[in-house]
């Protein structure tokens, strides 16, 4: 072989800088491609969780959502809190309980048993009030609705607030309620009832 086929030292370095580019090039989108995948993936939204067992007219055990909200505006000087309830377990169905609080330090709930009442009409605190309703095939089909706002604005029931903070509140209930309207022909009793509700964002 002759001297001058060998490679240059020079031409030997630009291809040693050829590969260092196509090796740092390759590092870059490895690294763009976990970070897409990482962010992608997330954490998967924490929506809360109830359950209950319905008899009555229904007879049904449901599972579901749960959330927590707190009204920004008061009523007659008295706040809105709203834990939700909802989910399609066998059926699509909603309840809301509903609790009217002097001041938003709802905090103080925490390990209170509280009656369902009319708390709507009769601007109690401390007292919460509720409807449960079941739909057909979408929301806007109901299919049957009780409450707990009687003629004598009483409710059967009982919500015992386990934990109560700015990110989840948990408790159980248990209620009677009477029909309200749609194929609700009689008193239903929601019993074993619990939940773990997230703040709704």
């Amino acid at each position: 072989m002759k001297l001058n086929d060998q490679p240059s030292i020079g031409s030997k370095i630009l291809k040693m800088k050829k590969y260092g580019y196509l090796l740092v090039f390759s590092l870059i989108l490895l690294q763009t491609s976990c970070s897409s995948d990482d962010d992608g993936a997330g954490d998967p939204i924490d929506t809360g969780e109830s359950s209950m067992t319905l008899s009555g007219d229904y007879n049904l055990n449901l599972e579901g959502n749960a959330l927590f909200s707190i009204g920004e505006e008061s009523f007659q000087d008295l706040h809105q809190f709203t834990i939700s309830l909802s989910g399609n377990e066998e059926k699509q169905y909603n309840m809301d309980l509903i609790l009217r609080l002097e001041d938003m330090n709802y905090q103080v709930l925490e390990g209170s048993s509280l009656p369902i009442s009319n708390v709507i009409l009769a601007n109690q605190a401390e007292a919460f009030s509720t409807d449960f309703v079941l739909y057909g095939d979408s929301f806007t089909d109901i299919v049957a609705e009780w409450t707990s706002i009687e003629d004598e604005g009483e409710g059967l029931g009982t919500v015992t607030i386990t934990r109560a903070d700015n990110e989840i509140v948990e408790g159980t209930l248990q209620a009677t309620l009477t029909p309200k309207s749609g194929n609700a022909t009689s008193p239903i009793t929601i019993s074993n009832g619990s939940f773990r509700a997230v703040l709704s964002e």
